[in-house]
Protein backbone atom coordinates (compact mmCIF):
# COMPACT_ATOMS: atom_id res chain seq x y z
CA UNK A 1 0.00 0.00 0.00
CA UNK A 2 2.83 2.40 0.88
CA UNK A 3 4.48 1.80 -2.49
CA UNK A 4 1.26 2.47 -4.41
CA UNK A 5 0.38 5.62 -2.43
CA UNK A 6 3.93 7.00 -2.72
CA UNK A 7 4.28 6.42 -6.47
CA UNK A 8 0.83 7.89 -7.18
CA UNK A 9 1.56 10.87 -4.94
CA UNK A 10 4.92 11.54 -6.59
CA UNK A 11 3.38 11.29 -10.06
CA UNK A 12 0.45 13.60 -9.26
CA UNK A 13 2.32 16.16 -7.12
CA UNK A 14 3.60 18.30 -10.05
CA UNK A 15 0.13 18.23 -11.62
CA UNK A 16 -1.55 19.62 -8.52
CA UNK A 17 1.07 22.31 -7.93
CA UNK A 18 1.80 23.46 -11.50
CA UNK A 19 -1.65 23.18 -13.07
CA UNK A 20 -4.22 23.38 -10.29
CA UNK A 21 -2.08 25.67 -8.08
CA UNK A 22 -3.05 23.76 -4.94
CA UNK A 23 -1.28 21.52 -2.48
CA UNK A 24 -0.66 18.00 -3.73
CA UNK A 25 -1.17 14.55 -2.15
CA UNK A 26 2.05 14.79 -0.14
CA UNK A 27 0.88 17.94 1.66
CA UNK A 28 -2.58 16.46 2.27
CA UNK A 29 -1.45 12.99 3.41
CA UNK A 30 1.90 13.84 5.02
CA UNK A 31 1.98 15.22 8.56
CA UNK A 32 2.69 18.93 9.01
CA UNK A 33 1.97 21.80 11.44
CA UNK A 34 -0.15 23.34 8.67
CA UNK A 35 -2.24 20.18 8.43
CA UNK A 36 -2.79 19.97 12.18
CA UNK A 37 -3.73 23.67 12.28
CA UNK A 38 -6.39 22.89 9.66
CA UNK A 39 -7.70 19.85 11.57
CA UNK A 40 -6.27 17.29 9.12
CA UNK A 41 -5.92 14.79 11.94
CA UNK A 42 -5.90 11.85 9.55
CA UNK A 43 -2.33 12.85 8.71
CA UNK A 44 -1.13 11.07 11.86
CA UNK A 45 -2.10 7.80 10.14
CA UNK A 46 -1.80 8.54 6.42
CA UNK A 47 1.76 9.86 6.83
CA UNK A 48 2.79 6.27 7.62
CA UNK A 49 1.75 5.19 4.13
CA UNK A 50 3.54 7.77 2.03
CA UNK A 51 7.27 8.19 1.49
CA UNK A 52 8.55 11.76 1.61
CA UNK A 53 9.62 12.87 -1.86
CA UNK A 54 10.40 15.81 -4.09
CA UNK A 55 8.11 16.61 -7.01
CA UNK A 56 7.87 13.74 -9.46
CA UNK A 57 9.19 10.18 -9.55
CA UNK A 58 12.97 9.81 -9.51
CA UNK A 59 15.52 7.01 -9.16
CA UNK A 60 16.38 7.84 -5.55
CA UNK A 61 12.71 7.62 -4.54
CA UNK A 62 12.30 4.22 -6.22
CA UNK A 63 15.48 2.80 -4.65
CA UNK A 64 14.56 4.11 -1.20
CA UNK A 65 11.00 2.81 -1.49
CA UNK A 66 12.14 -0.62 -2.71
CA UNK A 67 14.66 -0.93 0.13
CA UNK A 68 12.06 0.02 2.76
CA UNK A 69 9.50 -2.42 1.39
CA UNK A 70 12.10 -5.20 1.38
CA UNK A 71 13.10 -4.48 4.99
CA UNK A 72 9.45 -4.39 6.04
CA UNK A 73 8.81 -7.76 4.41
CA UNK A 74 12.06 -9.36 5.62
CA UNK A 75 11.76 -8.50 9.31
CA UNK A 76 8.07 -7.67 9.65
CA UNK A 77 6.82 -10.95 8.21
CA UNK A 78 8.84 -12.93 10.76
CA UNK A 79 7.51 -10.89 13.68
CA UNK A 80 3.94 -11.20 12.41
CA UNK A 81 4.34 -14.97 12.03
CA UNK A 82 5.85 -15.40 15.50
CA UNK A 83 3.76 -12.98 17.57
CA UNK A 84 0.62 -12.73 15.45
CA UNK A 85 -0.63 -10.18 12.92
CA UNK A 86 -2.64 -8.17 15.45
CA UNK A 87 0.27 -7.68 17.83
CA UNK A 88 2.61 -6.80 14.97
CA UNK A 89 0.23 -4.16 13.58
CA UNK A 90 -0.10 -2.58 17.02
CA UNK A 91 3.69 -2.18 17.12
CA UNK A 92 3.75 -0.75 13.59
CA UNK A 93 1.11 1.90 14.23
CA UNK A 94 2.09 2.81 17.80
CA UNK A 95 5.74 3.37 16.86
CA UNK A 96 4.82 5.40 13.78
CA UNK A 97 2.21 7.59 15.48
CA UNK A 98 4.38 8.30 18.53
CA UNK A 99 7.33 9.19 16.30
CA UNK A 100 5.07 11.46 14.24
CA UNK A 101 3.95 13.29 17.38
CA UNK A 102 7.55 13.70 18.56
CA UNK A 103 8.67 15.04 15.17
CA UNK A 104 5.64 17.33 14.97
CA UNK A 105 6.47 18.78 18.39
CA UNK A 106 10.10 19.30 17.32
CA UNK A 107 9.04 21.00 14.08
CA UNK A 108 6.61 23.28 15.92
CA UNK A 109 9.33 24.32 18.37
CA UNK A 110 12.38 24.49 16.11
CA UNK A 111 11.16 25.28 12.60
CA UNK A 112 9.23 28.35 11.47
CA UNK A 113 8.29 26.54 8.25
CA UNK A 114 4.70 25.35 8.74
CA UNK A 115 4.71 23.16 5.61
CA UNK A 116 7.52 20.94 6.88
CA UNK A 117 6.36 17.48 5.79
CA UNK A 118 6.79 14.46 8.08
CA UNK A 119 6.17 11.23 6.20
CA UNK A 120 7.51 7.72 5.84
CA UNK A 121 7.79 4.44 7.67
CA UNK A 122 11.34 4.93 9.00
CA UNK A 123 10.38 4.95 12.73
CA UNK A 124 8.15 1.91 12.27
CA UNK A 125 10.96 0.11 10.42
CA UNK A 126 13.39 0.95 13.22
CA UNK A 127 10.93 -0.36 15.81
CA UNK A 128 10.41 -3.55 13.80
CA UNK A 129 14.14 -4.14 13.40
CA UNK A 130 14.79 -3.54 17.11
CA UNK A 131 12.08 -6.06 18.00
CA UNK A 132 13.37 -8.56 15.44
CA UNK A 133 16.97 -8.27 16.66
CA UNK A 134 15.86 -8.74 20.28
CA UNK A 135 14.14 -11.98 19.25
CA UNK A 136 16.83 -13.26 16.85
CA UNK A 137 19.89 -11.86 18.62
CA UNK A 138 22.26 -14.69 17.65
CA UNK A 139 21.18 -14.87 14.00
CA UNK A 140 23.97 -14.10 11.53
CA UNK A 141 23.19 -11.77 8.62
CA UNK A 142 25.25 -10.75 5.61
CA UNK A 143 25.75 -6.99 5.75
CA UNK A 144 25.80 -5.67 2.17
CA UNK A 145 25.48 -9.37 1.19
CA UNK A 146 29.18 -9.79 2.03
CA UNK A 147 30.03 -9.19 5.70
CA UNK A 148 28.71 -11.71 8.28
CA UNK A 149 27.43 -9.97 11.40
CA UNK A 150 25.25 -11.09 14.31
CA UNK A 151 21.85 -9.45 14.73
CA UNK A 152 22.76 -8.00 18.14
CA UNK A 153 25.87 -6.34 16.67
CA UNK A 154 23.96 -5.02 13.67
CA UNK A 155 21.34 -3.62 16.04
CA UNK A 156 24.00 -1.53 17.79
CA UNK A 157 25.30 -0.29 14.43
CA UNK A 158 21.81 0.64 13.18
CA UNK A 159 20.95 2.51 16.39
CA UNK A 160 24.27 4.39 16.34
CA UNK A 161 23.91 5.51 12.71
CA UNK A 162 20.21 6.36 13.12
CA UNK A 163 21.07 8.78 15.93
CA UNK A 164 24.51 10.07 14.93
CA UNK A 165 23.63 11.03 11.35
CA UNK A 166 20.85 13.52 12.25
CA UNK A 167 22.77 14.66 15.34
CA UNK A 168 25.87 15.49 13.29
CA UNK A 169 23.69 17.64 11.02
CA UNK A 170 21.89 19.21 14.01
CA UNK A 171 18.68 17.81 12.53
CA UNK A 172 16.77 17.46 15.79
CA UNK A 173 13.48 16.70 14.05
CA UNK A 174 14.80 13.48 12.54
CA UNK A 175 16.78 12.77 15.71
CA UNK A 176 13.58 12.67 17.79
CA UNK A 177 11.81 10.88 14.93
CA UNK A 178 14.35 8.05 15.02
CA UNK A 179 14.73 7.98 18.80
CA UNK A 180 11.03 7.41 19.38
CA UNK A 181 10.94 4.64 16.76
CA UNK A 182 13.85 2.83 18.42
CA UNK A 183 12.43 3.32 21.93
CA UNK A 184 9.00 2.09 20.82
CA UNK A 185 10.46 -1.13 19.45
CA UNK A 186 12.40 -1.78 22.64
CA UNK A 187 9.57 -0.96 25.05
CA UNK A 188 6.97 -2.94 23.14
CA UNK A 189 9.25 -5.98 22.96
CA UNK A 190 10.15 -5.80 26.65
CA UNK A 191 6.73 -4.96 28.08
CA UNK A 192 4.33 -6.78 25.74
CA UNK A 193 6.46 -9.55 24.23
CA UNK A 194 8.63 -10.06 27.35
CA UNK A 195 11.85 -10.05 25.33
CA UNK A 196 15.08 -8.72 26.92
CA UNK A 197 17.81 -6.99 24.95
CA UNK A 198 20.93 -8.96 24.01
CA UNK A 199 23.16 -6.60 26.02
CA UNK A 200 24.30 -7.39 29.57
CA UNK A 201 24.45 -3.73 30.65
CA UNK A 202 20.72 -3.44 29.90
CA UNK A 203 19.69 -6.34 32.17
CA UNK A 204 18.52 -4.21 35.10
CA UNK A 205 16.49 -1.94 32.83
CA UNK A 206 15.05 -4.98 31.03
CA UNK A 207 13.89 -6.43 34.36
CA UNK A 208 12.04 -3.21 35.23
CA UNK A 209 10.07 -3.03 31.99
CA UNK A 210 9.51 -6.78 31.78
CA UNK A 211 8.28 -6.70 35.37
CA UNK A 212 5.72 -4.04 34.47
CA UNK A 213 4.65 -6.08 31.50
CA UNK A 214 4.37 -9.23 33.58
CA UNK A 215 1.82 -7.58 35.89
CA UNK A 216 -0.59 -7.00 33.03
CA UNK A 217 0.61 -9.85 30.82
CA UNK A 218 -2.57 -11.90 31.07
CA UNK A 219 -4.78 -9.02 29.93
CA UNK A 220 -2.42 -8.05 27.13
CA UNK A 221 -2.25 -11.60 25.79
CA UNK A 222 -6.03 -11.67 25.31
CA UNK A 223 -5.83 -8.83 22.80
CA UNK A 224 -2.36 -8.91 21.27
CA UNK A 225 -1.24 -12.54 21.13
CA UNK A 226 -2.04 -15.30 18.73
CA UNK A 227 -1.60 -18.68 20.46
CA UNK A 228 -2.15 -22.02 18.68
CA UNK A 229 -5.19 -23.82 20.08
CA UNK A 230 -4.20 -27.46 20.48
CA UNK A 231 -6.31 -28.42 23.47
CA UNK A 232 -9.98 -28.25 24.32
CA UNK A 233 -9.13 -27.77 28.02
CA UNK A 234 -9.30 -24.05 28.75
CA UNK A 235 -7.60 -22.10 31.51
CA UNK A 236 -10.40 -20.27 33.36
CA UNK A 237 -8.18 -17.28 34.22
CA UNK A 238 -6.76 -16.60 30.76
CA UNK A 239 -9.28 -18.21 28.42
CA UNK A 240 -6.37 -19.82 26.54
CA UNK A 241 -6.05 -23.47 25.60
CA UNK A 242 -4.23 -25.29 28.39
CA UNK A 243 -1.72 -27.65 26.78
CA UNK A 244 -0.86 -30.90 28.49
CA UNK A 245 2.68 -31.29 29.82
CA UNK A 246 3.95 -33.41 26.93
CA UNK A 247 2.35 -31.18 24.28
CA UNK A 248 3.73 -28.11 26.03
CA UNK A 249 7.28 -29.52 26.14
CA UNK A 250 7.07 -30.44 22.45
CA UNK A 251 5.95 -26.92 21.57
CA UNK A 252 8.70 -25.31 23.66
CA UNK A 253 11.39 -27.53 22.13
CA UNK A 254 10.19 -26.57 18.66
CA UNK A 255 10.28 -22.91 19.69
CA UNK A 256 13.85 -23.25 21.03
CA UNK A 257 14.96 -25.07 17.89
CA UNK A 258 13.57 -22.34 15.67
CA UNK A 259 14.27 -19.15 17.62
CA UNK A 260 16.73 -20.06 20.39
CA UNK A 261 16.32 -20.44 24.15
CA UNK A 262 16.21 -16.66 24.65
CA UNK A 263 12.82 -16.58 22.90
CA UNK A 264 11.13 -18.32 25.86
CA UNK A 265 9.16 -16.12 28.23
CA UNK A 266 9.67 -16.32 31.97
CA UNK A 267 6.37 -18.17 32.42
CA UNK A 268 7.35 -20.76 29.81
CA UNK A 269 10.73 -21.35 31.47
CA UNK A 270 9.08 -21.72 34.88
CA UNK A 271 6.60 -24.28 33.59
CA UNK A 272 9.32 -26.28 31.82
CA UNK A 273 11.33 -26.36 35.06
CA UNK A 274 8.31 -27.54 37.08
CA UNK A 275 7.49 -30.27 34.57
CA UNK A 276 11.12 -31.43 34.62
CA UNK A 277 11.14 -31.54 38.44
CA UNK A 278 7.88 -33.50 38.53
CA UNK A 279 9.20 -36.06 36.04
CA UNK A 280 12.41 -36.48 38.06
CA UNK A 281 10.38 -37.09 41.23
CA UNK A 282 8.23 -39.61 39.40
CA UNK A 283 11.31 -41.54 38.33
Amino acid sequence: MTAIVTVCSAALEPLFIAIFKIYGPQEILGLSPWGMANSYYWQLITSLFIQKHANGINLFLLINLTFNMYMLWLFGSQLAEYYGDKSFLVLYFISGILANLAALAAVSLLSPYKMFIIAGLTPSLLAIFVAWAMLHRETTLLLFFLIPIQAKSLLAVVIAFSLLIPLSALDFVNLFYHMVGIASGYLYSAVVWQQPTPYLYMQNIDKIFMGWGHKVHTKIRRYFFSTPQKSKIVDIKTGKANLGDDAFIDEMLAKISRYGEQSLTRQEKDRMRKISEEKMKGN
